[in-house]
């Protein structure tokens, strides 16, 4: 399930200058998704800068626990922004991963775009597991 909501004539301040924004979309583009990853979603830019909030959870099959993470990817990249993750000492115990943002610079490209979240190698989604993905993006005037 996705939403969105623009607000017109916003401003940001940054290092004490004021950067006037044509407007600010906040897309939820999951909010307590349930798994299995991948998921895949889709949402619709106006080219402006982005900051991308990701968190979710899984677990490992290992009697001595390990790393749970996932690779958050935007638009089919071979470089993904980045990952979630937790490290556990528990087996199969689902566990939260510790939630990230990422910020993705004005790119001039509107349009649709795609982000995915695969679960990385120990990493065992499941319907128990549960992901959010919202993004902001900054239009500038």
């Amino acid at each position: 399930m996705s939403s969105r909501v623009t607000k017109e004539g916003a401003a940001l301040a940054v290092a004490g200058n004021l950067i006037s924004l044509s407007e600010v979309n906040i897309t939820n583009l999951y909010i307590n998704q349930p798994g299995p990853l991948p998921l895949t979603g889709y949402f619709t830019s106006s080219g402006g800068a982005l900051i991308i909030f990701v968190s979710g959870s899984g677990r490992v099959q290992s009697a001595s626990g390990g790393a749970v993470s996932m690779t958050v990817t935007l638009d089919g990249s071979s470089t993904p922004l980045g990952s979630c993750e937790v490290t556990t000492n528990l087996n199969n115990s689902h566990s939260a991963m510790i939630p990230v943002c990422f910020f993705v610079a004005a790119s001039g490209q509107n349009g649709q775009h795609t982000i995915t979240l695969t679960a990385n190698n120990s990493t065992v989604t499941d319907f128990n597991d549960w992901f959010n993905v919202t993004i902001v993006e900054a239009v500038p005037s």
